[in-house]
């Protein structure tokens, strides 16, 4: 039961204690690469293209013009898994606008 509350208690509070609601560029290496390799611009089919060679999953959604993605195990340990989420937010000629990325704290 005590383990339990810490793990619930750890997960409501990394949030807060690291600063983690927007991931900078510097989070984690495959986020610097994916900025690097699709600029702003970067065509949607590119985007696809790349995501699908990676074998991240992902899903276009046409009526927004995004493509939501996630990257599992970003980093784990005994208490918390690390994923990251990433949103490419596309124009209406179909290229890269810009990257969101945030954390996604789940328990192994």
């Amino acid at each position: 039961m005590t383990r339990a509350l810490l793990q619930a208690a750890l997960l409501l509070t990394l949030p807060f204690v690291c600063g983690c609601t927007t991931v900078a560029a510097w989070y984690h290496p495959a986020l610097t690469q994916i900025r690097t390799d699709l600029p702003v611009g970067t065509s949607l089919e590119k985007v696809d293209s790349y995501l699908d060679q990676h074998q991240i999953e992902h899903i276009y959604y046409r009526h927004s013009h995004q493509i939501t993605a996630t990257i599992h195990n970003i980093q784990r340990d005994a208490l918390v898994r690390e994923d990251l989420y990433l949103v490419f937010s596309f124009d209406e000629y179909k290229g890269l606008r810009d990257i969101l990325a945030k954390p996604a704290y789940t328990q192994p």
